[in-house]
């Protein structure tokens, strides 16, 4: 008989932004994807009138991830993003709900391997 047991489930801590780094680090990235962006043809989901969040801001947050250990999964950059001073900082409104569900469709619609 095989004994399957439940995982525990530990409710992720709180995201503040004093735990967040780098923030001038992403605005010059912010300012040097500005200026080499009208250089490329944006993907045909970037002029869907119900996007809230471009590709600026998706690469905005998925840095800020990257560089703050302290998010480890979608749903904490969901959370970070939903802060005050990274909408703020970064310019961004807030990562949608299912950003957590479904994070290979954010960057155009990219198809899953």
């Amino acid at each position: 008989m095989k004994l399957l047991m439940a995982a525990a489930r530990v409710p992720a801590s709180k995201i503040e932004a004093a735990q967040l780094r780098h923030w001038k680090l992403i605005e010059q990235f912010q300012r040097v994807l500005d200026e080499v962006s009208p250089q490329h043809q944006p993907h045909r989901s970037e002029y869907d009138p119900r996007r809230t969040l471009h590709q600026r801001d998706y690469f905005s947050l998925f840095l800020l991830g990257l560089f703050n250990p302290v998010i480890t999964s979608m749903r904490g950059l969901c959370q970070a993003s939903r802060l005050q001073r990274t909408q703020r900082s970064l310019g961004t409104l807030p990562l949608p709900g299912h950003a957590a569900r479904k994070p290979g469709q954010l960057l155009g619609g990219a198809e899953p391997l």
